[in-house]
């Protein structure tokens, strides 16, 4: 009798955990603000694993999940995060493509490193530097760490912190409305936007493979490597490049100097 007893307690108390359990997942992932300056971003919910990097006060970040008294969030940009160069097809100087699925994002040029997260095969990411074999990346949205619990306040309320800074577009880079004529620039000045990547068919003799759309519907040709442009299709970006304006084409062209994934 008493063994049933026990049978049963240990059931309730399962089933009480696994509803704790369910209702977290629910709440996640949620944003969470730094409470104090200084704060260690650690590689495991202990205080005696690594530390990746600090973040100070104010700073809004993305929490995954809790354990024991820890988040699991998603590492701010500045982590320090590394990968190997053989893994990397570069496609400028600040950009280069993952050549094989579920690549290791380490803490360090080395590969006794701890794993910070993991990069799939056509993934864009953005060089920072080189060093002997490895590049030192700005750390992808699939790559996290840990801090504890009492660090963080919920929800964030810091808005600026939380939301990516709109691109700001000098008001003479601008393409005129519709109706109103361009003239090329012989000078092509750096113009900066952002939108969304989309096909542009393969009509014969077309300018470009591929268009941009920004928020307000404006569509430019883009001019650029037609692979990275083949898997940045649908994908929400930034473009620093030189703009001008051909005779017969119906739309503006961006000759694609840098671009950005901001989804």
């Amino acid at each position: 009798m008493k063994t049933g007893r026990n049978i049963a307690v240990a059931l309730s108390l399962y089933a009480a955990l696994s509803l704790c359990r369910l209702a977290h997942c629910e709440d996640a992932p949620f944003k969470g603000e730094v409470s104090s300056d200084g704060i260690n971003l650690r590689v495991d919910s202990t205080v005696n694993s690594e530390t990746i990097c600090k973040a100070d006060k104010a700073t809004c970040l993305d929490i995954i999940e809790e354990k024991y008294g820890w988040y699991k969030i998603r590492l701010p940009k500045h982590a320090p995060s590394f990968i190997r160069s053989d893994f990397l097809l570069i496609i400028d100087k600040n950009t280069a493509k993952v050549s094989k699925s579920k690549v290791n994002i380490r803490l360090r040029a080395a590969e006794d490193s701890p794993i910070l997260g993991r990069v799939d095969k056509d993934t864009l990411v953005t060089i920072i530097s080189e060093d002997k074999g490895w590049y030192r990346i700005e750390a992808p949205g699939s790559s996290f760490g840990w801090v504890n619990k009492q660090f963080i306040k919920v929800p964030c309320t810091n808005a600026k912190s939380a939301t990516a800074k709109p691109v700001e577009i000098n008001p003479a880079e601008k393409i005129p409305s519709k109706g109103e004529k361009i003239m090329p620039k012989e000078n092509k000045d750096i113009f900066v936007t952002k939108g969304i990547v989309r096909p542009y068919g393969r009509i014969f003799n077309r300018a470009a493979t591929h268009k941009l759309i920004t928020e307000d519907n404006t569509v430019y040709l883009l001019k650029g490597e037609k692979n990275m442009l083949n898997s940045l299709t649908y994908h929400t970006v930034k473009i620093t490049g030189k703009i001008s304006v051909l005779p017969k084409e119906k739309f503006p062209i961006i000759e694609i100097e840098k671009i950005e994934v901001l989804d």
